[in-house]
């Protein structure tokens, strides 16, 4: 059981490698996980890959980070996605 949710995790962020869009993205993790409070939710928290790095080798600039759990990444048309502990909403919704 624990092999067959790893290999979701690499199956969904082997898409978003591709993706150029934030809806790609939160449409990507509707089909792998189920949504918890965001728009979209991505359970491979605490593997060996992290939607953080996959952004970054995806091509997307990093708005802002407090850590791998919680940043915001801009997709190639500008627009943003916040990354909240496995949660995922559009925007920057960075709490000040």
């Amino acid at each position: 059981m624990a092999d067959a949710f790893w290999k979701n995790v690499d199956n969904s962020l082997d898409r978003i490698a591709t993706a150029t869009t934030v809806d790609e993205v939160i449409d990507t993790l509707n089909e792998h996980f189920e949504k918890s409070s965001g728009d979209a939710f991505f359970g491979g928290s605490g593997g060996d890959r992290q939607l953080y790095e996959t952004l970054i080798t995806a091509g997307w600039t990093i708005v802002w980070s407090e850590a791998v759990y919680y940043f915001a990444a801009k997709d190639t048309a500008g627009n943003v996605l916040t990354y909240v502990e496995g949660d995922v909403y559009r925007g920057d919704q960075k709490v000040t």
